[in-house]
């Protein structure tokens, strides 16, 4: 979907922000007239719910065409963090719950997204933490990653960090359970960043 050329056909008011990688992007929204909608136009990003007594929740990960609906919300607010470089574009969500919805299958973007919604719902549900790791470890890489022989690379890093936001875990269970998964490669000289994972012979469990 070329959002660009079709808010700009309909005269719809919209702006661009772009985020390199680990950069982040707090949503604060406490006036309904205030919700808007941030859709990604490429690139990936995990979205957080932070709760104003510090808690942490992880709610998804998310890429092109995938929307963020910032509703009100007066006991926490979203921080978006860009894994690689991302372009997100935001508006009034009242300029597209006209009629132009049907123009773009709104609801088709909305379902996508739900659905990476669930994948983040299905890991934390895991309850074992090594599983709960390698099953969001491998989302990762099947969505964004490609196979080269007998690898799975992915053109940017994920830092032992962002496993801990995604999976709800302490840093240094993180830490010591990357430390016994054989297959994940870690970036030389950088001992908390992952970039390929090595599939011949992969055994996950």
């Amino acid at each position: 979907m070329n959002w660009i050329t079709f808010f700009t056909m309909n005269c719809i008011p919209y702006q661009v922000y772009k985020l390199n990688q680990d950069d982040e992007m707090i949503l604060l929204n406490k006036k309904i007239q205030d919700e808007n909608i941030f859709i990604i136009l490429s690139g990936a990003v995990i979205l957080i719910r932070i709760f104003y007594n510090k808690e942490a929740i992880p709610v998804a990960i998310l890429s092109n065409n995938n929307i963020i609906e910032n509703q009100k919300i007066n006991t926490a607010y979203y921080k978006i963090i860009a894994l690689k470089t991302t372009y997100i574009i935001t508006l009034n969500k009242r300029f597209l719950y006209r009629e132009y919805t049907k123009k773009i299958s709104l609801l088709r973007y909305y379902r996508i997204t739900i659905e990476k919604y669930e994948e983040t719902i299905l890991i934390l549900n895991q309850k074992n933490l090594e599983k709960r790791i390698i099953m969001l470890i491998l989302s990762i890489f099947l969505s964004f990653g490609k196979i080269n022989e007998y690898k799975i690379i992915l053109s940017f890093n994920i830092t032992q960090q962002i496993v801990s936001l995604m999976t709800s875990t302490s840093m240094n269970t993180v830490n010591k359970i990357m430390n016994k998964i054989t297959y994940v490669n870690k970036r030389s000289n950088y001992s908390k960043h992952i970039n390929n994972i090595t599939i011949k012979n992969l055994k996950l469990m």
